[in-house]
């Protein structure tokens, strides 16, 4: 049996430049993250998704403070060694500290090493807002570290490579795959037990676990294009043949309709046909889809034809809106705004993010977007809109890089409650979707449009990430390091809230501080942001002189305490 590609907790044959951006990462980490946990995956991991929280109680019971391996392999070793750790590394399990979350992972291994492909269900425990040591976790940061705060509950063996995973907001238990073959699968990961290995697969004759319900009906592989709807059990999926399908789980579930609470649902069937089938609108492999985030018959996609469409379900033969020529180059990935749902975002594989309005309906184009952000230098992997605020998203890469975009305050009146006026005086015709109710929205982004920059990944390609529904300023995000790291990087980070809030919330804050302090904590304050900037810029030279100018400082002190002894 072959082992994992590349060893965990060291940085042995990482390339000098590999080492120094993460230096420059992890010197900022205590000025511009709240949090952050990294985990280094043995094996490349493509897709990475949140479930539904863990009771905190019953977590805390189950709970233990060793290491637990992201991998079924050898449990036991894993909890032999993390038995030794020292207590200050191990995770802390205070109520008032620690969120619980259930993640989906999996674990994507070389043909013929003889290890499974896996689906895996692990919990994180993440901490809390302010409530984490920034310079301890920067610390303790490792490029292909274990993360002590995550642990593996089950590990589901999945027939071929897991490409793709997403869950279903009405069944969080639920979650559909893709792989390289024309099916679809969905697994209710509550009707399966707990860890898995190779020993449980070679027991079963080699034969992987068997889906909870095969989706059928794409006559060419799906590989990446696949969504869930938020407000009914349907999934969309979009593949090679340049087809889009839905289908509505709910003709599948029995009489019980179940799945809420943890409990298995009732599937009546083992295979589905869809309830619609979008054929012709594209012309080459769809590469994403997505639901309306209000109205399941609604959803949007993207192609290698470069264009982006909305589709209706009511009326499979056309798009309700075809914008041809959506991006100079394949279209990657799509996104439509949770708050505001006139506004869909897209990323191509020109390096571009843009937002469209849909109500701008025939006069949509890849000029009339009405925001459009510059600064990937490589194709654009992934894009999502923030749970919360409709002016901003954020992308990944293949440069690396995952950017949290806000658009600017001109952006946000050519796409607010109001349509342009330059289309007003065109005749657009206004769609069904009404735009949300006008709303005053912090301004918090450089002129670029830049928010935040997230550069811990070591690889050149963040595959995939996700704002939590439950906490909006964390993300969770995944790096293929096949070439870099070896395996993947899975990291849950949040933004400090001195960069997500606008400057006179901060600046109050600071306020109260210092009258609470009495005055004399403010020049600590200060000090402490002053420090924060040259953190943020990962200038080790800026650190270096400020050490040595407050050496000077002191070696002047004691020098004039000496002459005032001598006089």
């Amino acid at each position: 049996m072959a082992p994992p590609p590349s060893p965990a907790g060291d940085n042995a044959g990482l390339s000098a430049e590999t080492r120094s951006r993460w230096n420059r990462f992890r010197n900022a980490v205590p000025v511009m993250y709240d949090t952050i946990l990294s985990h280094n995956l043995a094996w490349p991991c493509l897709s990475c998704r949140f479930g539904d929280l863990v009771a905190e109680d019953t977590e805390r019971q189950r709970r233990t403070s060793h290491v637990h391996e992201m991998s079924a392999a050898a449990p036991a070793a894993a909890a032999a060694a993390a038995a030794a750790a020292p207590a200050a590394q191990r995770a802390d399990l205070s109520p008032n500290t620690l969120s619980y979350r259930r993640i989906y992972l999996s674990e994507q291994v070389t043909e013929g090493c003889g290890l499974p492909n896996t689906i895996l269900v692990a919990t994180a425990a993440v901490p809390k807002a302010r409530t984490s040591d920034t310079v301890e976790c920067a610390s303790t940061l490792q490029l292909r570290g274990k993360c002590r705060s995550l642990r593996v509950e089950k590990t589901i063996v999945h027939p071929g490579e897991v490409n793709r995973i997403r869950e279903l907001p009405t069944h969080p238990h639920v979650v559909a795959t893709q792989t390289d073959v024309k099916e679809v699968y969905v697994w209710d990961t509550a009707a399966f037990g707990g860890l898995q290995g190779a020993a449980d697969l070679d027991a079963r004759g080699g034969k992987p676990d068997v889906p909870t319900l095969t989706l059928a009906g794409h006559t060419d592989v799906a590989q990446f294009a696949l969504a869930a709807s938020p407000t009914a059990p349907r999934v969309a999926s979009g593949g090679q043949d340049a087809a889009v399908l839905v289908w509505n789980l709910e003709d599948a579930l029995g009489s019980a309709g179940g799945g809420a609470g943890g409990a298995a649902a009732a599937f009546s069937t083992t295979t589905l046909q869809p309830m619609a089938s979008f054929c012709g609108l594209h012309k080459k492999t769809v590469e994403d889809v997505v639901f309306h985030p209000k109205d399941a018959k609604l959803l949007a996609s993207v192609a290698d034809d470069r264009a982006m469409c909305v589709l209706d379900v009511r009326n499979p033969r056309c798009a309700a809106i075809h914008v041809k020529g959506a991006h100079n180059d394949d279209a990657q990935c799509i996104d439509w705004c949770t708050v505001d749902d006139t506004k869909i975002a897209t990323g191509g594989a020109d390096g571009v993010v843009k937002v469209f309005d849909i109500r701008m309906a025939g006069l949509m184009s890849a000029a009339n977007c009405v925001a459009q952000f510059k600064k990937h230098t490589a194709s654009v992997l992934r894009v999502s809109w923030h749970p919360t605020d409709p002016c901003v998203l954020a992308s990944s890469g293949e440069d690396g890089l995952l950017y949290v975009w806000e658009m600017s305050e001109k952006q946000r009146q050519n796409g607010g409650s109001q349509m342009p006026s330059a289309f007003q005086q065109q005749g657009a015709a206004s769609p069904s979707v009404e735009a949300p109710a006008p709303a005053t929205y912090p301004s918090r982004a450089n002129s670029s449009g830049v928010l935040f920059c997230h550069a811990g990944h070591p690889s050149d390609e963040v595959v995939d990430f996700q704002f939590d529904p439950n906490d909006p300023w964390t993300v969770m995000s995944m790096s293929n390091d096949s070439g870099a790291n070896g395996g993947s990087t899975m990291q849950i980070w949040r933004i400090s809230d001195l960069i997500t809030r606008t400057d006179a919330e901060v600046e109050a804050e600071l306020d109260q501080l210092v009258a609470n302090d009495g005055g004399g904590g403010g020049g600590g304050g200060g000090g402490g942001g002053g420090g924060g900037g040259g953190g943020g810029g990962g200038g080790d030279d800026d650190g270096e002189e400020e050490e040595e100018e407050e050496e000077e400082e002191d070696s002047s002190e004691d020098d004039m305490d000496e002459d005032e002894e001598d006089g």
